[in-house]
């Protein structure tokens, strides 16, 4: 099993948990029998915002497929790992301890406000991906083999 299949199945683990989240608590707060009309509006309106709520776990499956350095690779997984456990303290904090009308928001900004943390782990990714990248390149010119043999 390569690093990479274990990034992205952490990314992946992460996105289901956020999803499993948000499913419960549309269905706990949202599910009025009475009202199924205004369900379905809400349903709608919160496919939007699960979009923002599961854009960085899937920003982070993406730079994981993309990488090849597997330093890359893990700080990408720590990044949504790290998400993850912010999402879950953050809807645990905003829908039970906090319950307000306007807790739904929440996930709109979740990503927003994990942003300062989750850019920097990405953007060290992608450029040590780049770095590895015209490293080899440059070995690969120079005729040097990274596959050497012992004794060769």
């Amino acid at each position: 099993m390569s690093l990479r299949n274990v990034a992205i199945g952490l990314s992946s683990v992460v996105l289901l948990g956020i999803l499993c989240i948000f499913g419960y608590v549309f269905i706990s707060f949202a599910a009025v029998p009475h009202n199924i009309g205004g369900m379905l509006s809400l349903a709608g309106f919160s496919i939007v915002l699960l979009a923002f709520g599961l854009f960085p776990p899937a920003a982070s499956i993406g730079i994981s497929t993309y990488t090849k350095n597997s330093v890359s690779q893990v700080l990408s997984s720590l990044a949504s790992l790290l998400y993850g456990v912010w999402f879950a303290y953050g809807a645990y904090n905003v829908f039970y301890l906090h319950l307000d009308g306007l807790s739904v928001l929440w996930f709109v900004f979740a990503g927003i406000y994990f942003l300062p943390i989750l850019l920097p782990l990405w953007t060290v990714a992608i450029v040590l991906n780049r770095y590895h990248a015209k490293k080899s390149e440059l070995q690969f010119l120079d005729g040097e083999s990274t596959n050497k043999e012992p004794g060769m």
